[in-house]
């Protein structure tokens, strides 16, 4: 089963950019692949494997034009993981509201700021376990925040349409310190929108944003996921054959 989920979270995101024809280059391919290698791979496919199909599939349900396709893959997502309700709210929003979608995504999030209490799965999401991994202003964040407003400068609508996911559910994220074990998750979604719009930007100086972003956050996530004090993925657990 968890081959079957792994599967389904590489091959749509490999799917994805094949499809994405008018932006598409292998040298897009390759940031995005070893980026998301160094910085999502031991998260999502080692130990979240339902998330990482379910915003796999719901990165194709973006990019589809037809309503009816968007909503397969939309269904599908959610079968997958309940964070895709998120995503489709989000979809909802700027596929009817379009130029008031940023204020909208605003007063939603300080509604779920306000209520979050009385939201399901309050008290199994709220562990104290998990409230020292919230962290607003944390260099995750602000690489979110800058890298939304470097996207605005370039010329591809998909780009800044995957920066709006981006920025929405960072926001999200900050509304949501009540429920750490919840808002991470969103914080990763976001991350990963962010540098999925990066991937397709095309500016004089791109190019090498891209490099420091691959040496900077693959340091960063390298340590986290396995030299740290409390890795992700313990490299001792590993037995190797004789």
């Amino acid at each position: 089963m968890l081959y079957t989920y792994a599967f389904i979270a590489l091959y749509a995101k490999f799917n994805f950019f094949q499809r994405v024809e008018s932006h598409r280059s292998i040298r897009e391919g390759i940031f995005f692949g070893v980026v998301y290698l160094l910085v999502f791979f031991p998260v999502w496919e080692l130990t979240q494997i339902r998330n990482a199909a379910a915003v796999a599939v719901v990165a194709l349900a973006i990019l589809e034009e037809r309503k009816i396709n968007s909503s397969f893959y939309f269904l599908f997502a959610v079968l997958l993981h309940n964070v895709s309700f998120l995503i489709v709210a989000l979809w909802l929003v700027q596929r009817f509201f379009g130029s008031l979608k940023y204020p909208i995504v605003v007063g939603v999030a300080l509604v779920v700021f306000l209520g979050l209490e009385y939201a399901p799965y309050y008290q199994q999401y709220a562990a104290d376990v998990y409230k020292e991994d919230f962290k607003p202003l944390s260099l995750k964040n602000l690489f979110i925040l800058f890298t939304f407003v470097y996207i605005q400068f370039c010329s591809q609508p998909l780009a800044k349409n995957l920066a709006y996911y981006s920025l929405a559910l960072l926001l999200f994220y900050l509304a949501m310190g009540k429920m750490p074990a919840a808002a991470i998750r969103v914080a990763d979604i976001s991350l990963f929108f962010g540098l999925l719009a990066l991937s397709l930007v095309h500016m004089r100086f791109s190019w090498l944003y891209k490099l420091l972003t691959i040496f900077v956050l693959g340091y960063v996530f390298t340590n986290i996921s396995y030299l740290g004090e409390a890795p992700i993925i313990n490299l001792d657990a590993i037995s190797w054959a004789g």
